[in-house]
């Protein structure tokens, strides 16, 4: 991982345009030893639109004041994006419902049907 410094946008006064506060971390996959290959392919299928030309995932933080502070933010920025997708969510098990789960739908829709066939006038009468 390598960090680049800019200067912050947004209000300040001189002081944005004179230090350079905003870190900027540039991440390479490819060339990360901390992954195995599958993991590689699983993080590269969640952040594929998110990489640059060269393959660098960029991170940026401008909140703090001091670039120190900054470059712990873009760090545990990402952490998060790569622990939300090296994250396997758990395969949905099937199920059906019960017989007698069945059963009390049919019925409350025959109550229901009952319900309005009272309603309606069948006299022939308007």
């Amino acid at each position: 991982m390598r960090f680049t410094a800019a200067f912050s946008s947004g209000a300040g006064g001189q002081s944005v345009n004179r230090t350079e506060s905003k870190a900027i971390a540039h991440w390479n996959l490819e060339a990360s030893q901390l992954f195995t290959q599958e993991e590689k392919a699983r993080i590269l299928s969640k952040i594929r639109s998110q990489l640059s030309t060269n393959g660098d995932f960029i991170v940026s933080s401008q909140v703090h004041r001091s670039q120190q502070m900054n470059k712990k933010e873009c760090v545990q920025k990402l952490a998060e994006v790569l622990q939300k997708s090296l994250f396997i969510p758990k395969r949905r098990i099937k199920t059906k419902p019960s017989k007698s789960a069945k059963m009390k739908r049919v019925d409350s829709k025959k109550i229901r049907g009952k319900v309005k066939a009272l309603r309606q006038n069948k006299s022939g009468w308007d």
